[in-house]
């Protein structure tokens, strides 16, 4: 499968690839059994329909839209893993090339994490003086009380 990743402004990337013929068309069988799981043709139990009866009524179009539909959601998710893709939200998917015979084209838009680079924080706690002891006498605790008290009632 070729795969190629560009990136986009906004923390977007573009997946563009091309999932290969024998690939797309291992999908068709499928593709036909989930259609005509909720098709009614007479003279068959509903989803008991021949695949060829299945496909004659709703065409190859919407055959090869289905089969595309399910090769995309099994491939994508092993593209992000295998590209170490921090992906986010839900994909914008488009497809670029589609016809019997022929590889399944695709482009896959979608939000990435953002990348977060800290400062050397070791070289900066390094710089860090430790805070002073502070001593408080008993006196400074009465004369902090007293000037509350004060204020409290005027």
């Amino acid at each position: 499968m070729k795969i190629e990743i560009n990136t986009l402004e906004n923390k977007m990337i573009e997946i563009k690839g091309e999932i290969p013929v024998e690939v797309f068309e291992s999908y068709k069988d499928k593709a036909i059994t989930r259609i005509g799981a909720e098709m009614e043709i007479s003279g068959f139990r509903k989803g008991k329909a021949p695949a060829n009866m299945i496909e004659q009524k709703v065409g190859e179009d919407e055959v090869l839209r289905e089969m595309a539909e399910m090769a995309i959601a099994e491939h994508y998710p092993k593209i992000v893993k295998d590209e170490k893709i921090d992906a986010i939200g839900q994909p914008m998917v488009s497809l670029t090339k589609i016809a019997k015979g022929n590889p399944l084209g695709f482009s896959i838009k979608t939000a990435v994490m953002p990348e977060i680079k800290l400062p050397d924080y070791k070289k900066i706690a390094k710089g860090e003086q430790a805070p002073e002891e502070v001593e408080i006498t008993d006196k400074e605790v009465d004369e902090a009380l007293l000037q509350i008290r004060q204020a409290q009632i005027g």
